[in-house]
């Protein structure tokens, strides 16, 4: 079924996911090596999905757990927990029809065990103030209101079981992209019966069920996971690697790039872009492209002094060559436009939106404008700007934007951390005054992409900085119930022009994401949209 056609009353499909596992050549099965091993952008810290996944380390989550549905590589719904879903007449409750599928200890799945996952998420949520749940999911009746201490009782969330192979979900408006939620990591169940408590930190992996192709049996926090084929799911053995592990990367040293060469890695996501180009020329046969676009940003804190005049925003705006940035230092090869640029589902076809939406390169003007507010090389506009370690790329970026403010009269103090220092010390808190952030764009969702705009999203959800405004709530509380495509993306344009406008966020760079793959590692298809899961992978004989 196509994203398309998602308006359709009634999705139903026969085949479950368990019938649709990839094949391979025969001759592939004899291979001895039956470990598959991956390299996370960091390391898992417990294995609780209920509270949190991190997009960068889902990739054993994806190979344990199934979701009631999957997006394909064409963006396309198929089904793999569920057999499909009936939209009732006010188009804003459905009736989802589960699989026979069984948890790996033998056990049914049931709907009860996606009502209590959902429920312990709402809980997880309104500890965490939101954190954790996708706008899409939100879309549930009462969920929001419950995060927020606006209902009472978590029990009252739409969300319930008819019988054990129904589940029905009642979303608060009519939303036409609610089933993207469905396919999502929120949709993931939780067994009824499970010995582990929905509401802790699970720091091993003892007692954690799966009902996906494998099951995590080895955890060492920040280190590595090790997962293992699921019997009760692939009862006709046909998944090729016995046993995954998820080894967390070295930030910054590229050392596993060089072992996937040496045939000690099977897979590994290139953190810094400067490799992209070599193994381009060298060994182009071992890169991978996954088209997830992915925004780099200057994020503008507003609400300290230095930089809630929105003319000194704009001013330091107008004086960066964010086109020599993107293509000349970040290897990126696309124009940078617009908030969602890249290979996304807005502006991919409508060149004239994107520039219309573009924030232009005019350093005169920007000097002008600082002259106008009072700062100059005499009484410098004194700020500080964070960026990662362990990315080099972003090393040259900021050493090209402080050249650029420099005839500014600005006197920037650069401060490098860790990912995780850099958001949770720094950005989440509102201790900066800019920073170099990054959003993957890896839901289709443009409800999603855009929500950070809105007042309603908190600094947890990507509203580091203080935008939104009431023009941008009113155009998103639209766009969300507007089945119309058309407009719907024009509400999301509005949107678009109100961040240019008011520079909340100003887009750097557009990237896609660059995996190094072994040579005898099949499955892994360039140009994919989505990263394969390790059940979709085979091994071939060395020559």
């Amino acid at each position: 079924m196509a994203l398309s056609r998602l308006d359709r009353r009634t999705f139903l499909l026969g085949t479950s996911g368990m019938t649709m596992m990839t094949s391979w050549p025969a001759w592939a099965v004899d291979t001895p090596n039956r470990t598959l091993i991956r390299s996370e952008a960091t390391g898992i810290e417990q294995l609780n999905y209920l509270k949190s996944v991190a997009p960068w380390s889902e990739d054993i989550y994806r190979d344990c757990l199934l979701p009631l549905f999957e997006l394909d590589h064409q963006l396309s719904l198929r089904p793999t927990a569920a057999v499909g879903y009936e939209l009732g007449d006010d188009q804003t409750n459905y009736r989802v029809f589960l699989a026979d599928i069984v948890w790996s200890d033998g056990v049914r799945v049931t709907a009860d065990d996606y009502v209590i996952a959902m429920r312990a998420r709402a809980e997880w949520a309104r500890i965490g103030k939101g954190e954790g749940l996708t706008q899409k999911t939100r879309s549930i009746a009462g969920l929001q209101a419950y995060i927020d201490g606006d209902l009472a009782s978590v029990d009252d969330i739409g969300i319930r079981a008819i019988d054990a192979q129904t589940l029905e979900i009642q979303i608060a408006k009519q939303d036409p992209e609610f089933p993207y939620a469905m396919s999502g990591l929120d949709f993931y169940p939780f067994p009824r019966h499970s010995p582990l408590d929905p509401m802790q930190i699970w720091a091993s992996a003892e007692g954690f069920l799966a009902n996906g192709p494998y099951v995590p049996v080895e955890l060492k926090s920040f280190d590595y996971a090790v997962a293992e084929r699921n019997q009760r799911y692939d009862t006709t053995d046909s998944i090729y690697f016995d046993k995954v592990i998820y080894k967390a990367s070295s930030e910054g040293v590229n050392t596993e790039a060089g072992l996937v060469l040496n045939g000690e890695f099977d897979i590994y996501r290139i953190h810094d872009l400067d490799l992209v180009e070599w193994f381009r020329q060298n060994r182009p046969e071992s890169l991978r492209t996954l088209v997830e676009p992915q925004v780099t940003y200057l994020n503008f804190n507003t609400k300290v002094p230095a930089l809630s005049d929105r003319r000194i925003r704009q001013a330091l705006v107008l004086a960066l060559d964010r086109q020599f940035i993107a293509q000349e230092l970040a290897a990126s090869s696309y124009e940078v436009y617009t908030w969602t640029g890249g290979g996304n589902w807005i502006w991919a076809k409508d060149p004239e939106a994107g520039s219309a939406a573009n924030f232009k390169y005019d350093p005169a003007k920007a000097q002008r404008i600082m002259e106008e507010v009072g700062y100059s090389s005499e009484n410098p506009l004194r700020i500080t700007l964070l960026y990662r370690d362990h990315r080099a790329n972003e090393s040259n970026i900021v050493a090209a934007i402080k050249a650029m403010w420099r005839p500014l009269g600005v006197d920037i103090k650069v401060v490098t951390n860790t990912t995780s220092d850099h958001y949770n010390a720094y950005i989440i808190p509102g201790n900066y005054d800019i920073a170099l952030v990054s959003w993957v764009f890896d839901t289709p969702s443009l409800l999603d992409a855009f929500f950070p705009f809105t007042t309603q999203s908190r600094a947890g959800e990507g509203n580091y900085g203080g935008a939104g405004n009431a023009a941008v709530d009113e155009a998103f509380t639209k766009a969300r119930i507007e089945n119309d495509a058309t407009k719907r993306l024009a509400y999301l344009r509005q949107i678009e022009l109100e961040n240019r406008d008011n520079v909340w966020s100003v887009p750097i760079t557009h990237q896609l994401d660059y995996y190094i793959v072994s040579e005898q590692l099949q499955g892994f298809e360039d140009g994919r949209s989505v990263r394969p899961t390790s059940d979709q992978l085979w091994r071939k004989p060395p020559k």
